[in-house]
This record gives C-alpha cells, structure tokens and sequence, in this order.
C-alpha cells in the first residue's frame, strides 16, 4: 500500500516538478513499484484525490471552471465535488454548477472526466440525470482501460447505495444491462468463469434483481441465467452484498 505522502510525490513527478531520483531517494521507493505507479491511471487517480480530498469549497468550483487543469486533476476534483457539494447545492448556486458539468461534459474527451461529471450530474440532480447518464456510466464497464473499469464501477456503487427510487431506478439499470447482454450473447456461451468486467454487470444485475423480483429473470438470455446460477458467481455476488459494496 501507497502512502498518501507518496500519491502526492508521484503526482509532483507526473507534472515535472519533482525529479524521480528525488522521489525514490525521498521514500525509498523500489524503483519497479515507482516505474508502475507513474503508469497506473488509477493510482495517478486516486493521488490527485488525496492531494484535492482537503481543498475549500471554493477552490473546488474554481479548478472545475479552470480550463487548464488536467485530466486526471479534473476528473479527481469532480469525484470531490459529488462526494462533497452536489447534493448540498439549490437555487442559483444549483443552476450554476449545473452548467459547468454540462459544458464540461460536452467538451472534455478523457473518459474519467466523462464518467466523474455524469456522476456529479446524478449527485446534483438525481431525478433530472438519472435515466440520462446511469446507461452511459454502465457503458464504461466495457472500456478497454480497466482504470476506467474500476473508477466506473465505483461510481456506479455509490449511485446505487444513495438509492431512493430503487424501482424506477432499478429498472432503469436491469433494462441497460439485459440490453448490453443480449448484444454479447454470443461470446457469453463460451464463458464459465467471468472476467471482472463481466462480474461488476452481473454485481449490479443481482442488485436489480432483488429490488424488481426474480421474475425478471425471465427477460434475461439463457446464457446470463447459467451465470447467474452457477455456484462460484452466487458466491461472490453474495459476498460483494455481505461486505457492503452493493446494498440489500
């Protein structure tokens, strides 16, 4: 495990402000582990939210209106602002913020920015957003980036643990995932032991499924069936519930 002093130091490297043999002198940090970190788009990910998680409420709306941050900074100061200030935010304040997701959606590429500002859309305006982006937050477990993956995920488990419309929101959920798996039919025939893009799906199939009724299995593939019944998924579907990442 990282320390959080040493998420801020990589960061520093990142953006050319620290030399690396200054880093590694500075933390003794294995030259093999340091060569993985500065490589790693969730670690680079999680520092900058380290380095931001203490910053004024100020500060954060004034790095998401600043054009010239990066990527990475931005997407972490957009996860901040869900956790923190969207769901504080009404009236004119509300509005404003509003806007600048929006703009940034529109115009920012990187898909972590793109998954952090829909999700920040969803914390400001649940009823507004959620039928909107929750599909397309969905759609990033696909990315061939498994940053990406994981960071989507994330966000997709604390939209669900907020959950206040859990049918209307379960459904909305159960009908993007059976959409993408009956697209993949094909290729889950071969498949015995899912890889982790194909768990998280089924993770929060399972949830749906038991807000909305088991009845609903009947609108899944015969191939997500078999998935779903075999002994080692129902497992680990069941321990993702015990330890609390997805709720009852």
């Amino acid at each position: 495990m990282i320390s959080v002093k040493t998420y801020i130091l990589i960061t520093l490297l990142l953006v050319a402000c620290l030399p690396r043999t200054v880093l590694a002198a500075e933390e003794n940090i294995p030259a093999r582990v340091l060569e993985e970190a500065m490589f790693d788009d969730r670690l680079i990910f999680n520092g900058y939210v380290s380095k931001f998680k203490e910053k004024s409420k100020e500060v954060i709306v004034a790095m998401m209106n600043d054009t010239t941050v990066s990527g990475f900074q931005l997407a972490a100061v957009l996860s901040i602002f869900r956790d923190d200030i969207a769901d504080q935010a009404v009236g004119a304040e509300k509005n404003s913020y509003e806007k600048t997701l929006l703009r940034i959606l529109a115009h920012e590429d990187s898909p972590f920015v793109q998954a952090q500002t829909m999700s920040a859309l969803i914390a400001l305006d649940r009823y507004k957003y959620f039928k909107v982006y929750v599909p397309k937050v969905i759609e990033k477990l696909d990315h061939y980036n498994d940053a990406v993956v994981e960071i989507a995920y994330a966000d997709l488990t604390i939209i669900v643990s907020k959950s206040t419309a859990r049918t209307r929101e379960a459904r909305i959920i159960f009908n993007t995932l059976r959409k993408m798996l009956f697209l993949s039919r094909k290729k889950l025939e071969s498949i015995n032991e899912p890889d982790e893009k194909l768990r998280k799906k089924l993770d929060l199939l399972f949830w749906t499924i038991k807000v909305l009724g088991t009845q609903e299995l009947n609108q899944l593939p015969p191939e997500v069936i078999r998935l779903l019944s075999c002994p080692l998924i129902r497992f680990c579907l069941a321990s993702q519930f015990a330890q609390g990442y997805l709720p009852y």
